[in-house]
């Protein structure tokens, strides 16, 4: 990645939504730092991250990608999270297949869960669900989208990716660790069977 490119990518704020129509945060930056795109396709970096963009942009010379500051279409990032209703999840694990984070586990039949913290709220897992048991709702795990939230959902997109490319088999594909402060998957699938036990009004 050259140094354009990872300068943008840095200021973009790693949601991985897609809603700027490229695969992802890296393409983005990619697409801007050769000028074949524009700086306000970027709804969850908002009018701030707009302008941010602009003077970075501007500074580095490639004054063909700045655009216009476009009017805030949505929620800014990091303020929602997926829910999954436990009471409706039919294990099928569509939402983990498109989840660009792993915020999602779980396995097929079986409950799903989202880790709040590590969800960005991208809105890629709710049209897939077959049964409509995911919603977006307001972040209330107190995680704060700040330069350290944006690099380890950076990080997880490219754990992602990584395996994605070994999984199809490319073999100079090396897949790292995941970060060692993520919830272990019987903490989440304990938390996700004592909400659905709840749900139920059955003691946990």
């Amino acid at each position: 990645m050259d140094a354009s490119t990872s300068q943008i990518l840095a200021r973009l704020p790693q949601t991985q939504c897609r809603q700027c129509g490229f695969d992802g945060c890296k393409s983005y930056a990619t697409a801007l730092a050769n000028m074949q795109s524009s700086s306000n396709l970027c709804p969850p970096g908002g009018i701030d991250g707009q302008l941010q963009l602009n003077r970075l942009l501007g500074s580095l010379g490639l004054h063909q990608a700045i655009s216009p500051i476009a009017p805030a279409a949505g929620p800014a990032a990091g303020s929602l999270r997926a829910t999954i209703d436990a009471h409706s999840c039919i294990g099928c694990t569509r939402c983990i297949d498109v989840c660009p984070v792993d915020a999602i586990v779980g396995a097929p039949k079986r409950l799903h869960a989202v880790i709040e913290s590590d969800c960005t709220g991208c809105d890629l897992c709710r049209p897939v669900c077959p049964v409509d048991c995911i919603a977006l709702m307001p972040a209330t795990d107190g995680l704060v989208w700040d330069n350290a939230a944006r690099q380890r959902a950076r990080e997880r997109d490219e754990l992602v990716r990584q395996r994605k490319s070994a999984k199809a088999g490319s073999p100079d594909i090396k897949v790292t660790a995941s970060p060692a402060s993520a919830p272990s998957l019987s903490a989440i699938l304990a938390k996700a069977s004592q909400r659905l036990a709840s749900r139920l009004g059955q003691p946990s």
